[in-house]
């Protein structure tokens, strides 16, 4: 959603060796999704879909625990299969 796309993020993304994808995003994405500002983080189970939304900043420790949870789910249902 950032208005100078990838000129703006791909320093950044090096910058912090962010080493997960990146999806830049418009208005439409903001309302098919219900969100309207950035920074926006979704997290994405392994069938491709949306686990969790964040508007806003993550914390860490919480942004951690969601995708180890996410882990432990898609583990669990593995095994069941």
């Amino acid at each position: 959603m950032d208005d100078d796309g990838w000129k703006s993020v791909k320093p950044f993304l090096q910058q912090h060796k962010i080493n997960y994808p990146i999806v830049i995003g418009n208005s439409e994405m903001g309302d098919r999704f219900g969100f309207n500002s950035m920074p926006a983080t979704l997290l994405i189970d392994r069938n491709g879909k949306i686990a969790d939304l964040h508007v806003g900043m993550v914390d860490k420790d919480a942004f951690e625990s969601e995708i180890q949870i996410l882990l432990k789910e898609s583990a669990s249902n593995k095994a069941v299969k």
